[in-house]
């Protein structure tokens, strides 16, 4: 079975998407937020939509408090060399048990990223 999946540089891509919402006129502010309503208070007139891109506090930020948010820790490297995109490749938990890795091609000589673990709920 072969499987596809997409690719993103994120040093590439995001300073892409920013410029290009830029052009737009979109307003970028960074503030620490103890309430996702307090996101609406910072611009006048009040903003049509507000991107909630809290990631893991989520959990803890109020109004949202997701509890289904839990944190996944692993370790990877990205070394220099590009490795042929035939080679790219993850592996799921149900293919390697309670293991997981992955090699994934970085397009624009981004390297290879080279990843082998992952453990769900992990604090530290």
């Amino acid at each position: 079975m072969s499987l596809m999946t997409v690719s993103i540089n994120p040093l590439i891509y995001l300073p892409y998407l920013q410029g290009q919402l830029l052009t737009f006129g979109t307003k970028f502010i960074r503030r620490r937020l103890t309430h996702i309503s307090e996101a609406f208070k910072f611009i006048s007139p009040e903003p049509a939509i507000v991107v909630n891109a809290t990631g893991i506090s989520a959990l803890t930020l109020g109004g949202v408090e997701d509890t289904n948010v839990y944190p996944t820790r692993g370790q990877l490297v990205i070394v220099s060399n590009e490795c042929p995109r035939m080679y790219a490749r993850s592996m799921s938990k149900a293919e390697l048990g309670k293991n997981w890795t992955y090699i994934i091609p970085r397009a624009f000589g981004g390297g290879t990223i080279l990843g082998g673990c992952r453990q769900d709920g992990n604090w530290y």
